[in-house]
């Protein structure tokens, strides 16, 4: 499954922020595991756990913006164009874009 690669690949010494500690729960009990605890109890109550949507989406935003601004830079496309090719809102796209493009001038 997807989650599972996501999971793997998020590599970090020491957890910063509930998201790193979400993925070492992960590594340790599996991401199908975590996937249904966030299914439970993500989203809402007293401690805030983000819902499995938002968790893996949140994994997943690197790996898209990459892949926004290479379709940008390498195929040429527009931003409606990415949208459909990808599936996502062209806010997204925009977004996606203008994240990527600060860390490029960052770097």
């Amino acid at each position: 499954m997807f989650e599972h690669m996501l999971i793997e690949s998020a590599a970090m010494e020491t957890p910063k922020n509930t998201r790193d500690q979400l993925v070492l729960i992960a590594k340790k009990i599996g991401a199908d595991a975590l996937a249904v605890v966030l299914d439970e109890i993500g989203g809402g109550g007293r401690v805030y756990l983000p819902s499995r949507a938002n968790f893996f989406a949140e994994l997943f935003r690197p790996v898209r913006q990459e892949t926004v601004l290479r379709l940008k830079r390498e195929q040429k496309l527009n931003g409606p164009e990415i949208a459909r090719l990808l599936g996502i809102s062209e806010r997204t796209v925009d977004s996606d874009l203008s994240a990527m493009f600060g860390q490029t001038l960052r770097s």
